[in-house]
């Protein structure tokens, strides 16, 4: 929380006097305090609903204390170095190992949480792509520009629902080191994959609505923020898929990677630059 702090107190400071930085300074010299508010209840919603997916992920077994507290480092984790998601899971699990849950429940959880929370985002990728391409929804946008991602988050989709269980399964018992860690990891993610569905066809309120809204109130928030500066933001459709496919450039173990990906992305998709 410090260090957090800090960091914000920083910023702020640099943006307040570093002279170079006076354009930045002049941009939000118009800014709409309302909508920044907005913008932070909903930021904070989009934590509290990954919250709770997180405990329906792990069957209730966690209090919503230990909930909260393992959800927020997970979420800080991936600020501070963005590794599409699965740093935070990863660091979380490793909290809840030393905490006394047993590691194979720990890691197939976190494993499941990522996958569902993945699936919202490609499924809201899916969705708006192709309503935009059909040109359901208004947007001013290419038909490879819209299709594509699609196309796209539909073959991911199925890679990891089919691929593990087509490609023949390797006995963990035969071959070298690194021919059992393939084993393993095939036979642990037709366990993840097999559990998320599981978990989804029992309609978990938790895990279900958590994801959602962990998605949802995210690209809300992005929304708000556009307003607070006056707007210039893509229609609702391209709006979407510009977050989804900037948020890929967290997949880059960088700093500032998704950030850089929203800016690619919204320009991509008509935003000013």
């Amino acid at each position: 929380g410090l260090l957090a702090a800090g960091l914000a107190v920083l910023a702020a400071a640099a943006v307040i006097w570093v002279p170079f930085l006076e354009p930045i300074r002049d941009r939000f010299d118009d800014t709409d305090p309302g909508w920044v508010v907005v913008a932070f209840v909903l930021q904070l919603l989009s934590v509290l609903s990954f919250v709770v997916a997180l405990r329906g992920a792990f069957e209730r077994r966690l209090g919503w204390r230990e909930s909260f507290d393992v959800g927020v480092v997970e979420e800080s984790a991936n600020v501070f170095l963005p590794s599409g998601g699965s740093g935070g899971l990863a660091l979380g699990a490793v909290i809840l190992i030393r905490s006394g849950i047993p590691t194979a429940f720990a890691a197939s959880r976190s494993a499941v949480l990522f996958l569902v929370t993945s699936g919202v985002s490609l499924g809201a990728l899916l969705v708006f792509g192709l309503l935009e391409a059909i040109n359901i929804l208004p947007g001013d946008a290419s038909l490879t520009a819209t299709l594509i991602p699609a196309l796209g988050a539909a073959f991911v989709i199925a890679a990891v629902l089919f691929l593990p269980r087509v490609i023949p399964q390797l006995d963990p018992e035969k071959g070298g080191r690194v021919r059992r860690a393939i084993a393993l990891a095939q036979a642990w993610l037709v366990g993840a994959v097999d559990t998320s569905i599981a978990m989804l066809r029992s309609r978990d309120a938790l895990l279900i609505a958590g994801s959602i809204g962990y998605y949802a109130f995210d690209v809300a928030s992005m929304g708000a923020a556009f307003e607070a500066l006056g707007g210039g933001g893509p229609a609702l459709g391209l709006f979407v898929l510009a977050y989804t496919i900037g948020h890929g450039g967290a997949i880059v173990p960088l700093p500032g990677s998704a950030e850089g990906g929203l800016v690619g992305a919204f320009t991509l998709f008509g935003t000013p630059l």
